[in-house]
């Protein structure tokens, strides 16, 4: 299996997975995923959705929020790393 068909099979997992599983779950496999790959942007999108189907009060976007400082911070770290 090439990596884009991966990546696919991947994105529609995580995307039944935060449709049906509880918040903590879906946090710990997008970390894991967003540390495995390189630059999972996919993990954006995820955030969004979940803000899109769970958010409310104020604040309605703190999944996105949250997911695309995880992405930078570990862009940045791994970047340092490799240097």
């Amino acid at each position: 299996m090439n990596s884009l068909s991966q990546r696919i099979l991947l994105f529609f997992s995580v995307w039944i997975l935060v449709i049906a599983m509880p918040w903590w779950i879906s946090v710990f496999v997008l970390l894991g995923l967003t540390l495995y790959y390189p630059f999972y942007i996919e993990v954006i999108f995820f955030g969004f959705f979940y803000d899109a189907l769970y958010a409310t009060g104020n604040f309605r976007y703190f999944g996105l929020l949250s997911t695309f400082i995880l992405l930078s911070i570990v862009s940045i770290v791994r970047s340092k790393i490799r240097t």
